[in-house]
């Protein structure tokens, strides 16, 4: 979901929007200027993220054409 489309936010201003007590329960990211909702995880789907990442993980040390990273590498 994109909120606020039609201007782009600063980081300080989506620092304050998102303290707001409405957006308490829900989590927001600044993606060049736009606010986007991001959906939370579960099980099913970080079991299905798994399987494919263990996947290319076996068809990359097959083939010897890169690497598989996680989330938190950038």
């Amino acid at each position: 979901m994109v909120l606020d489309a039609q201007k782009s936010t600063t980081a300080q201003e989506f620092d304050t929007w998102v303290e707001l007590p409405e957006n308490s329960q829900r989590l927001f990211e600044l993606i060049s200027g736009e606010i986007i909702e991001k959906m939370p995880s579960n099980v099913y789907s970080s079991i299905i993220a798994s399987r494919i990442i263990g996947l290319l993980m076996m068809y990359l040390f097959k083939h010897d054409i890169g690497y598989v990273s996680g989330e938190q590498v950038g």
